[in-house]
């Protein structure tokens, strides 16, 4: 039976290893200091689904404040292993994600996808989200 719970840091392996399913690759370090830090913010949060003591997927949302459009939730990454796919627990992790941000006082919720992950575009569409807008994501590096 699958558990939704809030993340806690001893997930950090099952995070790492399900990140690769979006093309991610965090450091174990990064992991160990972000996992904490989302933990003590009340503008973020994260969930895993578990189990047998395994997770299979996991998802974060947080408070996205803006000052020239209205402020909304966001979930910043959600994912479920493949071998535990159209079992629910993806639909059980978005619920959490839109409580948790309803609980905030928020009315909106968004999620980012690649345009390439055609599969999630429909899971979300199944979920009721619509496609708002397209976009482009520039990136720098501030640091080496």
């Amino acid at each position: 039976m699958i558990r939704i719970r809030k993340i806690a840091l001893e997930d950090a392996a099952g995070i790492k290893s399900l990140a690769r399913h979006l093309g991610y690759q965090p450091s174990s370090e990064d992991l160990h200091r972000n996992i904490p830090r989302i933990m003590n913010n009340p503008d973020h949060a994260a969930f895993v689904a578990e189990n047998d003591g395994t997770i299979r997927g996991w998802a974060h949302v947080f408070l996205a404040l803006r000052l020239g459009s209205g402020s909304f939730a966001e979930i910043g990454g959600l994912v479920v292993a493949d071998s535990h796919t159209r079992q629910g627990i993806g639909q059980q992790l978005v619920l959490a994600c839109e409580n948790w941000a309803h609980k905030k006082g928020m009315i909106h919720i968004r999620v980012r996808c690649n345009i390439k992950r055609t599969g999630a575009h429909q899971f979300y569409k199944s979920m009721i989200y619509l496609k708002t807008k397209n976009q482009f994501v520039f990136s720098k590096q501030l640091a080496d």
